[in-house]
């Protein structure tokens, strides 16, 4: 089954709940930044809304 405009979690809300700003968010998915830090709390928090929206 293809998933069409799932939106699971937006940048502002990454960024608020990392406590990170939006633009830092953006640079660190468009690859302009780099933390690894960071970049495994947001596949963590993907990963987290991945599975709460699979269970619903």
């Amino acid at each position: 089954m293809p998933i069409k405009n799932l939106t699971l979690i937006n940048q502002s809300e990454i960024a608020r709940k990392l406590g990170i700003s939006k633009a830092y968010v953006n640079m660190i998915l468009h690859g302009k930044r780099k933390s690894d830090k960071y970049e495994q709390a947001i596949k963590e928090l993907i990963n987290k809304e991945l599975g709460a929206h699979r269970a619903a």
